[in-house]
């Protein structure tokens, strides 16, 4: 009786804790999900597995699974072994968002472990080895592939899958070539995003398709570049996903976005708060495994200030370097940083390409981040 009382003390004290800190671990049932079935037999699942700096979504609907994107080199196996511990044999949809490293380099692992029916990838090419290791995976596992369209629909189990972006695979910006999709099951609708940006998410509102969501995976694992005003009003999402690394280099989830979400009254969950989070749906319900984050706090409010600062005292120099000095080259709309053998520095639009001497956490200070292909 003495160790009941002892346990039940612990619990109410890691409750209070929890509270403190703002996000809640406990199940969270929505008022349309009162009534709903135990979370293990609901027909519909998606989860937001805790891959750090990156995005994987795994979603199960009716028996079929698909998995969007995998996350980066140090969750590779962790993605692996999530699969099987939850019983997934098989994958009907493998889909990566774009090419980046941290979306990408667990699906290599997943090729290689799961047969994976059809894999749904965005047409265009990127020089980085993981790329290679994707493709390779595909060629030798003789998975069949497709480079969907805008408005290509397919269907998971009873969930029904639209392709709402990319506009255009020959953007300038290879965030804004990130398959965007929208994830239907009954009433219960979602959108992911993938790194798409601004312009991305504007072809998506002007493309005429509907994109009204339930919940938001941020776009971009926060970043200020993305979940732009219109955008978030145009989906009106009550429940927003944040997949981000704790004390991540690059500040995310960005002060800009959190506000964008809280002024709308949207409802936020982050990997970097409270690592996987499970959304359910069954019969019109849907129903969340843990209660909402109220941690508002920007991923580096320190960094954010650095950024400031550096950015009034002028940062790096930049006016007059030549290239074969330089030691970075920028795109001014993109906010990124490529090595100078980057093929994305010859894409750039002469009126976006900066040469700088900058050192790494300069950049990253100022409020650049590195390319995700040539990984600066």
């Amino acid at each position: 009786m003495r160790h009941s009382k002892k346990f039940l003390s612990l619990l109410l004290i890691l409750s209070l804790l929890l509270g403190l800190a703002g996000c809640s671990f406990a199940p969270e049932r929505q008022t349309q999900a009162a009534s709903a079935g135990s979370q293990g037999n609901a027909p519909f699942s998606m989860t937001m597995l805790n891959v750090g700096q990156g995005l994987s979504l795994l979603i199960r609907s009716n028996g079929k699974t698909m998995l969007y994107d995998g996350g980066g080199r140090n969750y590779s196996s962790y993605v692996v072994s999530y699969l099987k511990q939850h019983g997934i044999t098989s994958i009907d949809y493998l889909v990566a968002s774009h090419y980046d490293e941290d979306h990408i380099n667990g699906l290599v692992g997943v090729i290689h472990t799961f047969p994976v029916r059809k894999a749904i990838l965005p047409d265009y090419t990127a020089d980085s080895r993981v790329y290679r290791s994707l493709m390779s995976a595909v060629r030798d596992k003789g998975v069949p592939v497709v480079h969907p369209k805008t408005g290509y629909r397919f269907s998971l189990g009873g969930a029904q899958m639209t392709v709402l972006g990319p506009r255009s695979y020959r953007a300038e910006v290879e965030n804004n070539r990130s398959i965007a999709l929208r994830i239907q099951y009954g009433q219960f609708r979602a959108v992911a995003t993938g790194d798409a940006e601004e312009e991305e998410e504007q072809d998506i509102v002007r493309s005429g398709l509907p994109i009204t969501a339930d919940l938001y995976v941020v776009g971009h694992h926060g970043s200020g570049s993305s979940s732009s005003r219109q955008f978030v009003d145009a989906m009106t999402p009550s429940y927003a996903w944040i997949s981000c690394g704790p004390f991540n280099d690059y500040g995310h989830p960005h002060r800009r976005t959190l506000n964008t979400l809280k002024s709308r009254g949207v409802q936020i969950y982050r990997t970097d708060k409270q690592g996987e989070v499970t959304v359910f749906a069954d019969s019109g319900k849907y129903w969340f495994d843990k209660r909402p984050c109220n941690d508002w706090s920007s991923g580096s409010e320190a960094g954010n200030q650095s950024s400031a600062a550096g950015r009034q005292s002028g940062g790096a120099k930049r006016s007059g370097v030549s290239a074969s000095e330089a030691t970075y080259v920028i795109n001014r709309n993109s906010r990124k940083f490529h090595r100078k053998e980057c093929d994305s520095v010859a894409q750039m639009s002469p009126k976006n390409r900066e040469y700088t001497t900058a050192d790494r956490g300069t950049l990253i200070r100022e409020g650049y981040e590195p390319c995700g292909s040539c990984r600066p």
